[in-house]
This record gives C-alpha cells, sequence and structure tokens, in this order.
C-alpha cells in the first residue's frame, strides 16, 4: 500500500492557466520524505482539478500507483505527451525534424 500527496508548484514565468507539481508517494514504512515522485506540467486545469479532489490523500495499491503514473504521463504531463503550450511560430522548415532525428538516435 501507498499514500499519495499532490503539491502544485507555482514557477517564476509559469503562464496563467496552467498546473505545474508532483504527486508524492509514501510507502508502507513512514519516510520523513517521499519515495516518488510523479511530475505533471498541464494546460487541461480543470480536467486536472477533478483528477486530484479523486485521488489526493488516498491509499493506493502497487496496481493504482502504476496506473497512475501511466495515466498522469498521457493526460497531464506536456513533456512525455510531445504536447506543447506554446505555438511554435518558426516556419516548417526552420523546424527540427522529430521524426528524422529519432530513426537517426536507434
Amino acid at each position: 500500500m501507498c499514500w499519495i500527496s499532490f503539491i502544485e508548484e507555482f514557477w517564476k514565468g509559469q503562464r496563467e492557466g496552467t498546473a505545474m507539481g508532483r504527486i508524492e508517494v509514501y510507502r508502507d514504512n513512514p519516510h520523513r520524505y517521499a519515495d516518488e515522485e510523479i511530475r505533471f506540467a498541464t494546460d487541461r486545469v480543470e480536467e486536472f482539478e477533478v483528477f486530484r479532489e479523486h485521488w489526493d490523500w488516498m491509499d493506493i495499491t502497487e496496481y493504482h500507483l502504476t496506473w497512475l503514473r501511466s495515466y498522469t504521463a498521457k493526460k497531464f504531463c506536456v513533456a512525455q505527451t510531445g504536447k506543447h503550450n506554446e505555438k511554435d511560430n518558426r516556419r516548417k522548415d526552420e523546424r527540427p525534424n522529430t521524426r528524422e532525428a529519432n530513426s537517426k538516435a536507434r
């Protein structure tokens, strides 16, 4: 069993209408600090608030923790979903070809 707590962070220069922070995971043995952190950064604030209200301060199983990691990464993590909050104003021919770069890296 684990216990989780949502911690929102506020950064200088953070755009209004975004939520950023971490989900702290505490294991069975009480520790002074969290055993794990699951990061989030999203502009889906309303959807995130519902999600947080449901899960915050909850005791969960390892099965639910695995699901929570995956769901958070898919829905509420800009870096892992590839979704960008800011529009890329460069012309298409000036943007890096990520597909080409990824195939070269393999």
